[in-house]
């Protein structure tokens, strides 16, 4: 709330309607200084900030969440969603357009944490509707990221060793063996992950057996949620 309460002039107008209904004469001079420095600090800042926080890709959004629009005018960063998630992967970074900043939003990079595939407590707890309440068979088949196999990390593919610990893990069966014809090596099974049947959780990530720094698989992010096959 730092924006709303030291810089944004619009903020300084509506404190100053309050003030002078209780007292006016007191606060005149006080509140117009505060309005020109709110002026001051904050047209060039609203310039400035959206080109130094502006992200490449749109954020991975806890299950439930539409879309990175429609959660950021939702959202009111209460951040009940960061403290009921189990596995700590809901938290929040300084990115994004003004409107997005201090969102809440998944981090699946690291690897070794993941959306339970018997959890929807986040789309319980948000009081204002940006996470929508999801029952659990909703929540398994939303989409919230899609997982790829980055071939040259992984042991299969490039090394032509039998590996399918991703296939394993999936909760959501979304893993296809692939095989080469005509090849020496065509009894070694190769990962691909079904766009269609992938839900973004992260369990292939997690499992998955590659040396490669961030590992084999590379979880990336959607424009808006679907439902899943």
């Amino acid at each position: 709330m730092l924006w709303c309460s030291h810089v944004c002039p619009l903020g300084y107008i509506f404190d100053l309607s309050h003030c002078l209904c209780r007292k006016p004469q007191k606060v005149l001079l006080q509140d117009r200084r505060q309005i020109l420095l709110g002026l001051l600090v904050g047209i060039p800042a609203a310039m400035i900030l959206p080109k130094f926080f502006k992200r490449k890709t749109p954020p991975i959004l806890p299950p439930g969440a539409k879309n990175p629009e429609h959660f950021a005018a939702t959202c009111t960063r209460c951040y009940a969603c960061i403290g009921v998630c189990p596995t700590r992967i809901i938290t929040v970074k300084v990115r994004g357009s003004l409107g997005e900043i201090f969102a809440p939003e998944i981090d699946l990079s690291a690897g070794h944490k993941v959306c339970e595939e018997g959890c929807n407590a986040c789309s319980q707890v948000c009081p204002t509707g940006a996470i929508a309440a999801l029952t659990l068979k909703q929540k398994q088949h939303r989409q919230i990221s899609r997982a790829k196999v980055i071939r040259k990390d992984c042991i299969a593919w490039e090394d032509n060793q039998v590996c399918m610990v991703c296939d394993e893990y999936c909760p959501y069966n979304a893993i296809d063996a692939l095989y080469r014809p005509e090849d020496k090596y065509k009894d070694v099974p190769l990962p691909k992950i079904s766009s269609d049947r992938c839900r973004g959780c992260g369990y292939c990530k997690k499992h998955c057996v590659s040396l490669a720094p961030g590992k084999a698989i590379a979880i990336l992010p959607i424009e808006e949620q679907t439902v899943a096959g």
